[in-house]
């Protein structure tokens, strides 16, 4: 079964997508030890994704990670395509409007109490 890739911009809905995912198909997380501590959505570790990808593949369940790679991100000296256009990987690509995207990115820091003024 596959791995799940959703890809896209910060901004862009892929934890709405992740949402939906998990309640229209059996989805599992990216299981512990291959999992990013630096985010709290499942992702896989950059340095682990090579081998994740591959053992993904072979497993009888689909497993979902996010992430924010572009065609020119290099990952241990292998751009993502080089690791991810494989057998057993499948992409979702979030798209949003870029105005929306930024309203959303700057209510979210606002949230966050990482900017300190209002509009009135």
């Amino acid at each position: 079964m596959p791995l799940l890739l959703n890809n896209g911009s910060r901004k862009t809905g892929t934890v709405w997508i992740q949402r939906g995912l998990h309640h229209l198909l059996d989805v599992r997380d990216v299981p512990p030890e291959f999992q990013d501590p630096n985010y709290h959505n499942p992702s896989v570790l950059p340095e682990m994704l090579d081998v994740f990808a591959g053992q993904a593949a072979k497993s009888s369940r689909y497993y979902y990670s996010k992430s924010h790679y572009l065609v020119s991100s290099v990952i241990n000296g292998k751009r993502a395509p080089e690791i991810l256009i494989r057998d057993g990987v499948l992409f979702l690509n979030s798209v949003r409007n870029v105005a929306d995207a930024m309203c959303s990115f700057f209510h979210h820091q606002l949230q966050l109490g990482k900017l300190g003024f209002y509009f009135n």
